[in-house]
């Protein structure tokens, strides 16, 4: 009677209400308050300044990487090894120009890979250039033992220019990097403007982008290799190649590129190449040579050197007629063997068809035409230039094609042409006052 007057107490002698009172402070301390700091810990990552110091972080490391400056809206974080960072820039280093902009990426870390879902990219097509300097200078030529492998993932990728826009879609970017050597895989195709099924698109061929960097130093060099599945617009490239625009704005590329870029020089191989509607009056541009219509240049193999051609075969067909001038006309007929019909005197000659094979080698040319009886041009009244492939082992001295170039295309004030220069330049021909001019140089330090 007197121990329950007293209270029940508990083997350890604590009362019953001490009890109750050390539960509900192991409640508070083991329960409720990790579950309010966890929230408190959730909310605060919502506020403006954690939310910045967080972006900023995501923005030193990336800028450290790739050499522009990076600025991103917020970052998200889902789990310990997964992010989302949203509205995503690179800007110029020195001017702040956008050179890319990136809507989403998701990135995640498993197994010591990087995987990352990169949504609504767009790169303006003006500052490809500096984005192709940034990327090969800064990130591909710059060795780092913090650098783990990795895939890209890109929905779309968009060149936006100034009268029109490319897109590429289906984009798989595999980062693999190793002591001496970085591997970069990218494979896309190019976008028609439908929409397709993911299973369509997994079905639909992919050109494919090489690119390997040598690190050791008795071999530093940038290694390219371009294999296309279907034609490309040579628009991509018209900033960071400006040449390429006298294709014309609907020309097209499909084949194998290899090109190696040394400290010093380069080296580029073309195989099985063609480039489709090439617009030949713009080719010519600029100069009196007089040759228009819209073809295609069919390249079996050509090698190409700093300021020079070292080899090339290849076919030109205009198969949609276009117009010569005479006095080109006359020229080819005069320098290189090939015989000319006699016609009505004109300023320009207009023909229906062209085709025409020739083979550059060191000093020489070998030179045919493929249509009908050794055709190079003709019209509704038979070929107006003719050279049969009989004569294709008979060698041409490779500087007659600079008095073709020449004549022609010279203007009332010039001692040569452009065109006769540029090929004294390029073509390979062994003229020494003619090859003085400074070799073109694609290294790392341009």
């Amino acid at each position: 009677m007197l121990a329950m007057a007293g209270g029940r107490k508990s083997r350890l002698g604590l009362h019953e209400s001490s009890q109750r009172a050390l539960c509900r402070l192991a409640f508070v301390c083991l329960g409720l308050a990790p579950v309010l700091l966890c929230l408190a810990i959730c909310l605060a990552q919502f506020l403006p300044n954690v939310q910045r110091s967080r972006s900023a972080r995501w923005e030193s490391w990336l800028a450290s990487q790739l050499g522009a400056n990076v600025s991103i809206a917020r970052v998200e974080n889902r789990a310990p090894d997964r992010y989302a960072l949203h509205h995503v820039q690179l800007l110029h280093p020195e001017t702040a120009q956008p050179i890319a902009t990136i809507a989403k990426i998701d990135v995640g870390v498993a197994l010591g890979r990087w995987t990352a879902n990169v949504h609504a990219t767009q790169i303006e097509k003006q500052h490809f250039p500096i984005a192709w300097k940034l990327l090969h200078n800064w990130f591909i030529c710059r060795p780092s033992a913090s650098l783990h492998a990795a895939t890209f993932s890109f929905d779309e990728i968009r060149f936006a220019g100034v009268d029109h826009v490319t897109s590429l879609r289906d984009v798989v970017l595999k980062l693999l990097p190793d002591a001496q050597t970085l591997h970069l895989e990218l494979k896309f195709q190019l976008s028609d403007g439908t929409e397709h099924s993911s299973e369509l698109l997994a079905e639909r061929p992919r050109s494919q982008l090489i690119i390997k960097r040598n690190h050791a130093p008795s071999h530093l060099s940038t290694e390219l290799q371009l294999r296309t599945a279907t034609p490309l617009p040579c628009s991509l490239v018209t900033s960071l190649v400006p040449g390429v625009a006298r294709l014309g704005e609907a020309a097209t590329f499909a084949g194998i590129v290899n090109l190696d870029v040394g400290e010093s020089t380069w080296n580029m191989q073309l195989i099985n190449a063609h480039l489709r509607h090439v617009d030949f009056s713009s080719v010519s541009y600029g100069t009196s040579l007089g040759l228009d219509g819209i073809g295609e240049v069919a390249i079996e193999k050509a090698n190409v050197y700093p300021n020079q051609i070292d080899y090339a075969a290849l076919t030109v067909t205009l198969d949609n007629g276009g117009r010569i001038g005479s006095s080109l006309l006359q020229s080819v007929g005069h320098h290189l063997s090939v015989q000319v019909r006699n016609s009505q005197p004109a300023h320009y000659h207009a023909f229906d068809k062209a085709a025409i094979s020739f083979c550059i080698h060191p000093q020489s040319l070998q030179l045919a035409g493929r249509l009908p009886d050794g055709g190079l041009f003709s019209d509704g009244e038979g070929n107006l230039a003719s050279r049969p492939v009989e004569l294709w082992p008979i060698a041409i001295p490779l500087h007659h094609v600079v008095d073709v170039l020449d004549t022609p295309a010279r203007l009332p004030n010039q001692t040569r042409s452009q065109l006769a220069r540029s090929a004294l330049i390029w073509l390979p021909l062994e003229v020494a006052p003619e090859r003085t001019a400074s070799s073109l140089r694609l290294s790392r330090n341009e």
